[in-house]
């Protein structure tokens, strides 16, 4: 056995370490599928006679056990249990990154899996090495080339059974199992003290926002014409002057086209502003409020087309694109220029609906109908102060109120949008209010970036360790350890002893079942 395993091998593995060998997957492990079930038939609640399902979603770094879904005993057979030193795997998602993702089970769990899951069970000795195994680069790497789909990415029971298993003694797989563990607990141990200062940033991103829409991150322009004894212009003049222009540019754009004043906003409930700012509303400071292209893109053409996924809060990323064949001249409706605001109309998580970010850059560029196009009063608003004013406080309270889910997708409509309140400060205010959020923001970019940058390093580093242990690099080699062939021997015994009474208990019920009542 071990001669030919080791041929395999060779022809696309390399050399071993002294005293390794090597087995495919299905010489020293069991492939279970996953428990199918009707969706009538499925419960978010336990309840007697069901039994937890556990999903892609539960894998991790571990098993997670939240948020399982349940179905009838019957559906389950025993083997589909997950079991101490099985291997979880995911083997169907639209993401390229789920699908092939793997944790191991630490313990009998008490729950099965579902059927765009598979479970690898190892032989008993080698479940801790499997375990870590199924993270390695060169596993992933694997699944990435053999996985990829058009729409939908899956692994087949033949796309795991013939991975060649790298094996060490059994006492160097212990030393290499323990140090693997005693490395990842020091980078678990780093990756959430990063993952506590990135929650740290973000909080103090929101703290930004919202002194600034709450008029206490710069000096108000009441206090310094207070202080300085002059007048200024308070938004509800600002705000008229507005409304002035909003009417001007309409009948001028649309002059058969009867002019409907913008609806106020309701401030019932919002809290009172500092001096000189006012409660105004998307449709009272902009001139259009409008979807995008509908079509779905061609991807093959030369006219970028924004993604929902280029609009996060206070920034639009115009590198997050698709492609149309329709030239740009064809598609003025539905095309954004620079310091125009885009809202996002729909989005599978609800914390990114109604977001809204200010086109910056050069030259126009279409967006979906996903995405909402506002085009601000300038100069008379500014669209900075805007993106950002919308973003938290109340404004962001009203989009909440106003989402509706459908389907999985969450949404708002062009009416919330145009009804959407935030706080108007006077001119000279917002200029200064969006110098400051910006000079603040980018110093929290920057540290997030570090933040970013040592997570990547972190996962880089766990990656090394794991191709270190399966290249016989990561402890000491003991030549008195007895040798992998040896034990790969043992396996091959053991499962050939047990084959033929699965085979005679097989036929032994065939026969109980065609036997006359």
């Amino acid at each position: 056995m071990s001669e030919q395993l080791d041929l395999v091998l060779l022809r696309g593995h390399g050399d071993l370490p002294r005293g390794w060998s090597a087995a495919p997957v299905r010489a020293v492990a069991t492939l279970v599928r996953g428990v199918t079930y009707k969706k009538a038939e499925s419960a978010r609640e336990p309840a007697t006679g069901m039994v937890g399902v556990l999903r892609a979603t539960n894998i991790g770094s571990e098993i997670d056990l939240e948020e399982l879904v349940y179905v009838p005993e019957s559906n389950v057979k025993p083997e589909q249990m997950v079991r101490a030193g099985d291997v979880l795997m995911a083997t169907s998602s639209g993401s390229l990154s789920v699908v092939g993702k793997c944790a191991p089970a630490r313990r009998d769990l008490g729950a099965a899996f579902g059927a765009f899951c598979m479970v690898v069970r190892p032989v008993t000795e080698l479940a801790p090495l499997l375990g870590q195994f199924f993270r390695t680069p060169s596993y992933r790497s694997h699944v990435s080339r053999v996985a990829a789909g058009v729409n939908i990415n899956n692994l087949k029971r033949g796309d795991i059974e013939p991975i060649i298993v790298p094996i060490p003694p059994l006492p160097e797989q212990r030393r290499i199992v323990a140090e693997i563990e005693k490395q990842f607990t020091r980078l678990d141990a780093a990756v959430a003290n990063l993952e506590r200062v990135k929650a740290n940033l973000k909080r103090a991103r929101a703290s930004v926002l919202k002194a600034a829409v709450e008029g206490r991150l710069v000096p108000t322009e009441a206090s310094l014409a207070r202080a300085e004894g002059r007048d200024y212009e308070p938004a509800s003049v600002l705000l008229e002057r507005i409304l002035e222009e909003r009417e001007r540019r309409h009948r001028e754009e649309n002059p058969k086209k009867k002019y409907k004043p913008p609806v106020e906003p309701d401030t019932e409930g919002l809290p009172e502003l500092p001096g000189g700012w006012a409660w105004v509303t998307i449709n009272q400071t902009s001139t259009l409020v409008r979807n995008g292209y509908s079509k779905k893109p061609d991807d093959d053409g030369e006219t970028p087309i924004l993604r929902i996924s280029a609009v996060r809060p206070c920034f639009v990323d115009r590198e997050d694109s698709r492609r149309l064949r329709t030239p740009l001249s064809e598609l003025e409706g539905a095309t954004a220029k620079p310091g125009d605001l885009l809202f996002t109309r729909y989005n599978g998580t609800r914390a990114l609906v109604g977001v809204s970010g200010l086109l910056r850059g050069e030259g126009p560029v279409v967006h979906p109908d996903k995405l909402i196009r506002v085009v601000p009063i300038a100069p008379l608003v500014s669209g900075a102060f805007v993106e950002k004013a919308v973003s938290t406080g109340e404004s962001r309270a009203f989009i909440e109120r106003r989402i509706r889910t459908t389907a999985g997708q969450s949404g708002v409509s062009g009416s919330d949008i145009k009804q959407l309140p935030f706080p108007l400060p006077p001119m000279a205010e917002q200029k200064r209010i969006v110098v400051e959020v910006e000079r603040q923001l980018s110093r929290l970019d920057a540290l997030e970036s570090v933040v970013a940058a040592n997570l990547a390093r972190s996962e880089s580093l766990r990656q090394s360790i794991l191709k270190r242990a399966f290249e016989g690099k990561l402890v000491p080699q003991d030549p008195n350890d007895e040798p992998a062939s040896a034990l790969l021997e043992r396996i091959q015994a053991e499962t050939a002893a047990t084959k033929p009474k699965k085979k005679r208990a097989k036929k032994a019920t065939k026969r109980r079942k065609n036997k006359p009542a």
